[in-house]
């Protein structure tokens, strides 16, 4: 798997848009928009969120709010995959290197 600063990066407003979001849920530490590819899993790159979470924080209902707010800006229908990582997680480095953060 690949992490790094997307070929094609979001309109800065749903950057904005996005980083209004994660700083209102609870229990978010950070949160990241690189671009992922994993080779023989998925077709072409594309732009995720990652929440990176405090300790202790409730990854199924940060999820679940994100979801549903989510699609309330998203241009044109287009989905945003979402990985929750806690913060001890092995990819919260990698995440970081690909510089580029929104919380």
């Amino acid at each position: 798997m690949y992490l790094g600063a997307p070929a094609k990066p979001f309109p800065e407003t749903v950057v904005v848009r996005l980083r209004d979001l994660v700083q209102t849920i609870s229990g978010v530490f950070e949160a990241h928009i690189p671009q992922c590819y994993a080779p023989g899993v998925m077709k072409d790159p594309s732009q995720i969120l990652v929440v990176i979470t405090r300790e202790g924080a409730d990854m199924a209902a940060i999820l679940t709010e994100l979801e549903e707010k989510l699609h309330e800006f998203l241009p044109n229908r287009a989905t945003l995959d979402v990985w929750p990582l806690g913060l001890q997680s092995d990819m919260v480095q990698a995440v970081r290197r690909a510089n580029c953060p929104l919380l």
